[in-house]
């Protein structure tokens, strides 16, 4: 966390590693990234710098919003393995502001359990750097084990995770209530949403609501490319297969033959849309239409501007 913020404050270029990456795959996205230093205990990368030079303190405070501020690699889930993500200034600074804004965030000293990877937008631009803005405290565990007594003895207002960890985290907590947390936040990403089972979902969230009776429930769904924003529904919102409406500067349109009658691929664009990947203009072309992303996702948006799941997946 610290190297992060540091990079960003300096005005480095971050570029984030999942740790849980095979050797071979975090090699080659630390060639690709093109990077000066590696940050990281595990003796990967052999022949890159892993110790930054000494240097007295700086800032960086003239950066523009269109400068690249971070470099994120997508989830390897097609076999040309992660692609680089450019994020910018404004991509970042957007994102806090939708995040903060639309899940209504307390300044009044919120503490955020947050289990998401940080290697992921979704982990160090929707939940770290949002609750930094506030204030707020962001609590780590070493592992997930720790969660329940983390919950208490951290006095715990809010939990981030994935849909995946939360399932996996029920059993560990079952017969607990903690009746402080007030927010829990579901991050969905596009590569899960097709796979995705609704009533599985629906089972996830009414055991969460069983611990924590006071906590509001969203699910927020979006894509590396988005910055890990785009749609947030909470658990008012009708039907299993609802995925959400427009949050921030979103904005949301349909690809395909059945566009006109409100099904088919989702596209995005906005100020948390990044403007390309890194290094491979081939896929920025097929990816983009103009400032439109194209998640590759199916789905259907009804006259009220809610996204749900189409059919088609």
């Amino acid at each position: 966390v610290q190297a992060f913020l540091g990079a960003l404050l300096s005005g480095a270029v971050p570029v984030l590693v999942h740790d849980g990456l095979p050797d071979a795959v975090a090699d080659r996205v630390i060639h690709d990234a093109c990077a000066d230093f590696v940050l990281d205990g595990g003796g990967r990368a052999a022949g890159f710098r892993d110790a930054l030079p000494d240097g007295a303190a700086f800032i960086d405070d003239g950066a523009s919003l269109g400068e690249l501020a971070l470099l994120s690699y997508t989830s390897a889930c097609s076999g040309a393995g992660p692609r680089g993500v450019e994020l910018t200034n404004e991509n970042l600074l957007s994102a806090v502001r939708s995040v903060v804004g639309a899940l209504d965030l307390p300044t009044d000293g919120l503490r955020n359990l947050v289990l998401l990877p940080l290697a992921h937008a979704s982990g160090c631009v929707d939940q770290l750097l949002p609750t930094f803005a506030v204030g707020g405290t962001v609590v780590l565990t070493p592992d997930r084990s720790a969660v329940p007594e983390a919950l208490v003895a951290e006095r715990i207002d809010m939990v981030a995770a994935t849909p995946r960890i939360f399932a996996g985290l029920l059993p560990g907590l079952a017969g607990l209530r903690v009746e402080r947390v007030r927010q829990i936040c579901s991050a969905g990403h596009r590569a899960e949403l097709a796979a995705a089972d609704p009533a599985t979902a629906e089972s996830v969230a009414n055991s969460l609501r069983a611990v924590f009776p006071e906590a509001r429930q969203w699910s927020v769904w979006g894509a590396t490319e988005t910055s890990g924003i785009g749609l947030a529904r909470d658990d008012t919102a009708p039907g299993r297969d609802a995925l959400g409406f427009a949050f921030g500067g979103t904005e949301l349109a349909l690809w395909g033959p059945l566009a006109a009658v409100g099904h088919g691929e989702l596209l995005c664009r906005g100020p948390n849309v990044s403007p390309r990947y890194w290094n491979d203009p081939q896929t920025t072309e097929s990816r983009f239409t103009g400032s439109w992303f194209h998640t590759g996702n199916q789905v259907s948006i009804d006259r009220n501007g809610l996204v749900r799941r189409s059919d088609a997946d």
